[in-house]
């Protein structure tokens, strides 16, 4: 069960067609989706699932407590031989399910292994003690990227752990054809704006790059409480910049990554990245930071460009790199992209890899 409906619904569909599956989003989600639209496409499916529509109450409710009670009565009575549960949503959910469902057939499913910084020096509280629920309860665990999975086995070195990686994202989305203009080269940087990802890295890189060339511009689209205090400020040139600091909505993302040239992803740390994913998807050339979560899927001048992670004249490098690529160049670098999307993450490759990890569970 699940509440990332956007990622993994194309693998929700398939492996229905492979076990008899039981899918459960607890929680009413908040976005980019509806219960309405999650609940059709199960109908549609013809896929067992618990949607909950609700609403959404404190995780330390007592009516959240009451309600965690009756859907995992529910899930009991499905009688699954492997229980995958991806989001816990409150310590009610973690506690119950390790008292009613036990934990030899559960798998925990874990985005971030390590913890992000989502402002200088501070981490969510919520997050760490989550954490601690999820690891003391459990036995088993599925990772979304090498590079967690590695840095999991070492800390816990007798728990149980798999790493399946992300699937390419959005097909039913990924209906626009790239748009190649005579315009200005367009960076893009997309997703929800934290301290750990870097934006101001981007920023500095691109002032750097601002005194060279006239050729090129900068889109930063995402949301931050703290732009005009923490960003706004370091900018020198602002018609560089197209600045869209809002929530952006899925309808906006084809023709978002259409008209993109190059996907930056300035982070100063990674587990994995869904935007990177959905760059690739899109035929996009990626710009990274140094980043291990980053270089397992990107090869530095071959599927992409490389820069010195929390450098902004090493990111700056590459992107004057990417400025001055010739046609023969990058038509080369996106071969690359299709040949490893194609080794990487055909669906056939990846359901066996669930279907494998439920095995192991289930003996």
């Amino acid at each position: 069960m699940s509440t990332s409906w956007v990622r993994e619904k194309e693998i929700i569909e398939e492996l229905n067609q492979h076990v008899n599956l039981l899918f459960v989003m607890p929680y009413k989600p908040n976005g980019n989706y509806s219960t309405t639209e999650v609940s059709d496409f199960c109908e549609q499916h013809k896929i067992n699932h618990i949607i909950d529509d609700s609403g959404n109450h404190r995780a330390r409710s007592f009516y959240r407590f009451k309600k965690d009670i009756k859907l995992i009565s529910k899930i009991k009575k499905f009688k699954a031989d492997v229980i995958y549960i991806e989001t816990f949503g409150s310590p009610y959910f973690a506690l119950l399910s390790r008292l009613l469902l036990g934990n030899k057939k559960v798998i925990i499913a874990i985005m971030d292994f390590k913890l992000h910084q989502r402002s200088i020096g501070s981490f969510k509280i919520s997050e760490k003690f989550y954490r601690y629920v999820q690891i003391s309860f459990f036995k088993y665990f599925q990772f979304f990227s090498y590079t967690q999975n590695k840095l999991f086995k070492k800390e816990y070195p007798k728990k149980k752990s798999f790493a399946i990686r992300l699937f390419l994202v959005d097909k039913d989305l990924h209906q626009h054809q790239r748009r190649e203009t005579n315009s200005k080269v367009n960076f893009l940087f997309f997703g929800r704006i934290f301290y750990y990802k870097g934006v101001d890295i981007l920023i500095k890189a691109a002032n750097i790059l601002a005194n060279k060339y006239p050729s090129f511009k900068v889109t930063i689209a995402g949301n931050t409480k703290v732009w005009q205090e923490e960003y706004q400020p370091l900018i020198e040139e602002q018609s560089v910049f197209d600045l869209k600091i809002r929530f952006i909505t899925k309808d906006e993302l084809p023709d978002l990554f259409a008209e993109a040239n190059y996907f930056v992803a300035p982070y100063r740390e990674v587990t994995q990245s869904g935007p990177l994913l959905r760059a690739y998807n899109y035929d996009i050339i990626p710009i990274v930071s140094s980043e291990e979560g980053f270089t397992e899927y990107v090869e530095h001048n071959k599927t992409g460009f490389v820069f010195e992670n929390e450098d902004e004249n090493s990111l700056a490098t590459e992107m004057e790199k990417a400025l001055l690529l010739d046609n023969f160049e990058k038509e080369k670098i996106l071969s690359n992209i299709d040949e490893f999307k194609k080794a990487e993450f055909d669906m056939k490759n990846v359901i066996n890899n669930y279907i494998q990890m439920f095995n192991d569970v289930k003996l």
